[in-house]
């Protein structure tokens, strides 16, 4: 699937570029592309989390543990939230993104 991520991140990027000369982007387009690009994402969301829980079958208790220590503690009380790969203290407040996530259709 990354190879075709490649391909449809450059598909939606090549619309949303028309935005930069005056013209209009094809929202049918930017919409269909963006829907590929979460089915993937999700596809490869599963193919990690499906490897890391075999892996994590597999590891000794010395193992979990030197995981722990580098990861700094139990990994079930990570950090609410990262800025790459930074722990943040709390998930910050962004103001004026509502218009990202519009309510789902039929709402």
């Amino acid at each position: 699937p990354l190879a075709e991520i490649v391909e449809v991140r450059r598909g939606i990027s090549a619309e949303l570029r028309k935005f930069l000369t005056g013209a209009a982007a094809d929202r049918a387009k930017v919409t269909a592309l963006g829907r590929r690009y979460g089915e993937l994402d999700g596809e490869l969301a599963w193919l990690y989390a499906t490897t890391f829980a075999k892996v994590a079958a597999t590891l000794t208790p010395e193992q979990r543990a030197a995981i722990q220590r580098l990861r700094g503690g139990d990994v079930r009380s990570a950090a609410p939230a990262y800025l790459y790969s930074d722990p943040l203290p709390r998930v910050p407040a962004v103001e004026k993104t509502a218009f990202f996530f519009p309510p789902p259709v039929g709402k």
